[in-house]
C-alpha cells in the first residue's frame, strides 16, 4: 500500500489545451484490496474528485498575404488573403487598425464607422466583430504612391485587439506587418516651350530662357 500511495502522490494531471469555456473534470479512483484478508473477497471502492479547468484568453491571429509587388499609382485589393482569426472571441467586438508608411488605404465596405485616421488616408481604425472585420479587410484597397523615383518598399501593418471577451489574463493585442514593393515606371520627358507665337527680326539672335 505504501508503494501505491507513493505512486498516486506523484501522479500529474495535464489540463487540456485551449478550453474555450470553464470545463468540469471528474477524477475517479477505483481501488480494491483483492481480498487479501477475510472471507468476502476484494471489492472495489470508488472515490471521485471534481475540479474545473479555466480557459485563458487566446490572442487573435492576423493573416496577411505574402509580400506584394505593385506598380506605382495602381490599386490593389487584398481580398481573402487578409483576415483575422480568434478561437475565443465569441462574436465580441474587436478593435482593428491598418497603417501604411506611404500611399493610401480605402475601405469599400459601406457603413463602417472610422474610429481613427480616415478612409482614404494612410491610417484607418475601426471596431467590428471578427466576421465583419474580415469582410471589411477583404474589401480594403491600397493605392500606391505616384511617381516614386525608384522602387520603394512600403510597410503595411495591422493591429488587432480582442477586448477580452473570454478567459482569464485580460485582453490580447497583436501586430503583424508585411512589405509592399512599389515599382517605379519610367516617365516620358516633358518638353516646355513658349505658348504664344514668338517673333524676331531676320538675322537677329533669339535666346530662349528657362520658363519662357
Amino acid at each position: 500500500m505504501s508503494a501505491m500511495n507513493a505512486a498516486l502522490g506523484g501522479a500529474v494531471y495535464t489540463a487540456p489545451l485551449e478550453p474555450y469555456y470553464p470545463t468540469p473534470i471528474t477524477l475517479t479512483l477505483n481501488c480494491t484490496d483483492n481480498g487479501n484478508t477475510g472471507r468476502d473477497g476484494g471489492v472495489y471502492i470508488v472515490a471521485q474528485r471534481q475540479f474545473t479547468v479555466l480557459p485563458i484568453n487566446e490572442p487573435p491571429v492576423i493573416h496577411v498575404p505574402k509580400d506584394l509587388v505593385v506598380v506605382e499609382g495602381t490599386v490593389h485589393q487584398f481580398g481573402t488573403a487578409l483576415y483575422l482569426s480568434d478561437v475565443d472571441v465569441n462574436g465580441g467586438i474587436m478593435s482593428i487598425m491598418v497603417v501604411v508608411s506611404d500611399g493610401t488605404l480605402q475601405m469599400t465596405t459601406p457603413g463602417v464607422t472610422v474610429t481613427g485616421g480616415a478612409n482614404g488616408s494612410a491610417t484607418i481604425a475601426f471596431n467590428a466583430t471578427m466576421l465583419e472585420a474580415n469582410s471589411i479587410l477583404a474589401g480594403l484597397n491600397f493605392r500606391a504612391m505616384l511617381e516614386p523615383i525608384n522602387d520603394t518598399n512600403v510597410s503595411f501593418t495591422v493591429f488587432a485587439q480582442d477586448n477580452h471577451y473570454s478567459g482569464s489574463g485580460g485582453m490580447e493585442a497583436v501586430t503583424t506587418s508585411m512589405t509592399i514593393t512599389v515599382l517605379a515606371i519610367n516617365d516620358d520627358p516633358v518638353v516646355s516651350h513658349p505658348v504664344s507665337p514668338v517673333q524676331t527680326y531676320e538675322a537677329n539672335t533669339l535666346i530662349f530662357e528657362a520658363g519662357s
